[in-house]
């Protein structure tokens, strides 16, 4: 029964992937069983996989939420109990229904392990390797990055498997251009990373070649002979329309991937390089908390990085004094607005105006270094898709301080 909710809600999310492209793999990976100890040595109540309980008629998904708890000097607080915690949604206290202790402390491997996304993995045989591993997902947004920006991005993520990269990190690879695509699993085998990024490389394949930039900083060509026309630069109905649906595609498929992603135990961090998504205002926020909230019940955090080179972000000079520079400009801010958004409220965070990359990679390594994850069904059954706040204390604990991850989750609609 659980492989069948779990098929059936790949093949759901899969559908919605499937209006840009075929879910291609280009490795064909296999899952590695590991022994590190029983999952009830490492953690209380194992966290497994989570399909849906029924009450009555009504479906509730297990939400699943991360919290980090920190003692004197901020070191993290181990051997806690589902006990020691007190959850509430909207101030109702809940029941922990599945309660595990994440901690990435893995020890270098003899044998690579590779985790197959092609199909939805086993999460009663990867739970043992999620338990000491972080799970990082290299995520190439191609449909808004220039050559020089794929490049640049490129060469930030082969630097951190090359000089950051630990034996607890296990990192995937994909990509979204006409296609979206699972170019590796999760792995901790740098030679494999290296050959996916490779295939990033703008040219060597044709299939992963990044369509037409959409989101633009540079600034417009001014008419110098006709300042008329230049004023009546506006975006046409078609071409916004484009945008909209465009960007609409883009976060179905970030929610499809989070999806795919729920079958992974624990928290899973998604790194996303991009160039800015053209949003239009509040037009596209059905597919934003569509998106949210994929990634909220699946436990999936996005890191959205912004690849352009900083000046790309100094607006010119001239940027008041005409309709075309203040859409322009419009553009950028509903585009940030957007991505920071989708970060912010899926447990990550929004970077812009980037100098250096390692920093970045250290942030999402540190959020998922040591932290439990406590698993529960709601008692509100009410399908009204409205933002459910979840908060967290501590029982019989003193001293301690916890943090969650992310507050809350969008409930399903209707």
């Amino acid at each position: 029964m659980e492989g069948a909710l779990v098929w059936r809600r790949f093949h759901l999310w899969t559908a919605r992937v499937l209006v840009l492209g075929a879910l291609s793999p280009i490795f064909l990976c296999g899952v590695r069983a590991q022994q590190q100890g029983s999952a009830s040595e490492q953690s209380q109540q194992k966290p497994t996989s989570h399909p849906p309980k029924v009450f009555g008629v009504v479906e509730v998904p297990l939400i699943q939420i991360e919290a980090v708890v920190t003692g004197r000097g901020g070191n993290s607080v181990d051997g806690l109990k589902s006990e020691n915690f007190a959850l509430t949604e909207n101030g109702r206290l809940q029941k922990i229904a599945q309660f595990g202790h994440f901690r990435a402390d893995a020890e270098k491997e003899d044998v690579p392990i590779i985790v197959n996304l092609a199909t939805p993995p086993d999460p009663e045989k990867l739970l043992p390797i999620a338990l000491n591993h972080r799970m990082m997902v290299l995520f190439f947004d191609l449909t808004s990055m220039t050559d020089a920006d794929v490049v640049r991005s490129m060469d930030a993520a082969r630097g951190f498997v090359d000089q950051q990269m630990t034996p607890s990190d296990l990192v995937a690879v994909v990509s979204l251009s006409t296609q979206f695509k699972i170019i590796s699993g999760f792995t901790n085998n740098r030679e494999m990373l290296h050959a996916a990024l490779t295939l990033l490389h703008p040219g060597y394949d044709k299939d992963l070649a990044p369509i037409t930039g959409r989101v633009s900083d540079a600034p417009a060509e001014k008419n110098t002979s006709d300042t008329t026309a230049d004023d009546m630069a506006f975006i046409g109905p078609d071409e916004t329309e484009t945008k909209i649906f465009n960007t609409d595609n883009e976060l179905y498929a970030v929610g499809a991937f989070a999806d795919i992603l729920g079958s992974v135990p624990g928290r899973k961090s998604v790194i996303e390089f991009s160039s800015g998504i053209p949003a239009v205002g509040e037009v596209n926020q059905s597919a934003l908390r569509t998106a949210i909230s994929a990634a909220n019940v699946n436990t999936v955090s996005f890191y959205e990085v912004d690849a352009r080179e900083t000046a790309a972000f100094n607006v010119a000079s001239d940027a008041g004094k005409s309709v075309a520079h203040a859409k322009q400009l419009a553009e950028l801010q509903d585009s940030r607005k957007l991505l920071t958004s989708l970060a912010q409220e899926a447990g990550g965070k929004y970077f812009a105006e980037v100098k250096d990359f390692a920093p970045i990679f250290r942030q999402v390594q540190e959020d998922s270094t040591d932290y439990y994850l406590l698993g529960y069904y709601s008692t509100d059954v009410r399908r009204d898709g409205l933002f459910r706040k979840v908060a967290l204390k501590l029982v019989g604990v003193h001293g301690p301080k916890v943090a969650l991850l992310r507050n809350g989750y969008y409930a399903p609609g209707k």
